[in-house]
């Protein structure tokens, strides 16, 4: 497995790759600590995943993840990041983030956290999901939340468990309906959302209360 970093703080970026060394998947770890490092790195490296910082000191994060949303769009994506604001954290989603982690909150088994954001597992760091939970709680209406009741009782049931990184097939079995009427909820569940990912399906209606994780 590849892995990139980027991440301008020495400090966090000699802890991080140290850590991702230790693990038992014996990654190849590359760190950077700007944009345009990051970049070329992205395109020498073609790594399974990437985490990126979004205060660079050339530009932001963001514009990488843009990058490669259109370039290499299967590579999973994580932002390492200080900024819990719903601004930053929806922007980031909708670039292709895998998900999006406080620098003060990396999961402590980081082994398993990568396996399951590998196996498409959507991860929002705890603090950000209560921070925008109770935004969205003192204001309902807020431009691009949307409003319980928007799914339907079956609807939020998939939802949920794609949000727990299921595939159609594994949805299918568990809820005993056939992987067919799976797509055609998530086909819906996007329409309803009007979203483009399961990244961000899962966060909007997360971010929305529509949704427990």
């Amino acid at each position: 497995m590849r892995m990139l970093v980027v991440e301008d703080d020495p400090t966090i970026r000699m802890l991080l790759v140290r850590v991702l060394r230790s693990l038992p998947h014996l990654p190849e770890v590359v760190a950077v600590g700007t944009l345009g490092a990051g970049s070329a790195a992205c395109a020498r490296l073609r790594p399974d995943l990437a985490f990126i910082d979004l205060n660079l000191p050339d530009g932001s994060g963001l514009t990488l993840l843009d990058e490669i949303q259109a370039t290499q769009p299967a590579m999973r994506r994580l932002v390492l990041s200080v900024m819990s604001d719903e601004g930053h954290v929806l922007a980031a989603i909708r670039t292709g983030a895998s998900g999006y982690v406080l620098k003060d909150d990396l999961p402590e088994d980081l082994g398993r956290f990568i396996d399951r954001v590998m196996a498409g597992e959507v991860f929002l760091s705890p603090a950000i999901a209560s921070h925008i939970i109770r935004d969205v709680q003192a204001n309902p209406k807020a431009k691009g939340m949307v409003l319980p009741g928007a799914l339907t009782q079956r609807e939020a049931q998939v939802l949920m468990l794609i949000a727990k990184g299921y595939k159609n097939g594994q949805v299918a079995e568990h809820l005993g309906i056939s992987t067919h009427t799976v797509a055609s909820f998530v086909k819906t569940i996007y329409s309803k959302l009007e979203v483009k990912s399961r990244g961000e399906a899962v966060f909007k209606a997360t971010s929305g209360h529509m949704i427990e994780r």
